[in-house]
């Protein structure tokens, strides 16, 4: 009876008319996934080599840029807290950057990437996660480097324990986790749509000072992690699929400065 039973079953398999595109289906995600595996065993690789006098000059602007920003941090925590401290909108997206939210998202996002053909959205999706896992180590790494004290913990915004785990201010997790997740986005579809999408993890940087929690120059440090990670694993992609690039550079003038943004399709 046994063996009736699984003739039967193995006949029905084998009349199945989808069969051949389920087996097509998976040796296309198997493909896809070592792609992927690829890419994570030789990213990080890269970005080490790739470090050049003008990133480590960069690297610089970015610290002077931050402790130039913290001289500010008792006012700006004032200021926020006191005029945005109730904002339903920062309410919303004072947790948009909590890892455990973040995390899991990113990964979903991937793993339906996954089930279309189209390798530019599989790729967003990838990079979007992977941007966010770097971000996650980068930021708890100095976290315990600076081990700085939050508003909550201290008023003086200038203590630094250096190398302990009790004190994690600098830098924000949640704002470099929301960046991390969407900046990529914005570099594989810069559009209305994606550049609107900016406006959740700037709410979540504001959130985080509003709410008491984070200095300003701990959501800017944070902030700068995030997007890095995102544009720099976002334009290794592009050039790897050539698919497209999309160059962020900044200039300066006796008037002012800004950013110019050039995508190439």
């Amino acid at each position: 009876m046994k063996t009736s039973c699984t003739v039967l079953l193995i006949a029905l398999f084998c009349t199945f008319p989808g069969h051949q595109e389920l087996n097509a289906q998976h040796d296309k995600t198997a493909q896809d996934l070592s792609r992927f595996i690829d890419l994570t065993v030789k990213d990080p690789v890269y970005i080490a080599q790739e470090m050049n006098q003008k990133d480590l000059g960069l690297l610089f602007a970015a610290g002077v840029t931050i402790a130039g920003i913290s001289t500010f941090d008792r006012r700006s925590s004032t200021y926020f807290q006191s005029r945005f401290r109730n904002s339903p909108f920062l309410d919303a997206v004072n947790e948009v950057g909590n890892f455990h939210y973040i995390a899991p998202i990113s990964a979903a996002l991937f793993g339906t990437s996954l089930l279309s053909d189209n390798h530019k959205f599989q790729d967003a999706a990838f990079t979007s996660l992977q941007s966010v896992l770097y971000t996650y180590i980068s930021v708890n790494t100095l976290k315990f480097v600076f081990a700085r004290e939050r508003p909550s913990q201290n008023s003086s915004p200038y203590v630094f324990n250096f190398f302990e785990l009790n004190a994690t201010a600098l830098p924000s997790g949640h704002s470099s986790n929301a960046f991390a997740l969407v900046v990529p986005w914005v570099v594989y579809y810069p559009g209305v749509v994606t550049y609107s999408l900016l406006a959740l993890p700037v709410g979540t940087a504001i959130a985080r000072v509003s709410k008491g929690k984070h200095w300003m120059s701990d959501v800017y440090a944070g902030a700068l992690i995030g997007a890095f990670w995102g544009y720099r694993l976002s334009k290794r992609h592009l050039n790897l699929s050539g698919s497209g690039n999309v160059a962020i550079t900044p200039f300066f003038r006796k008037n002012g400065g800004g950013i110019s943004l050039k995508v190439t399709l």
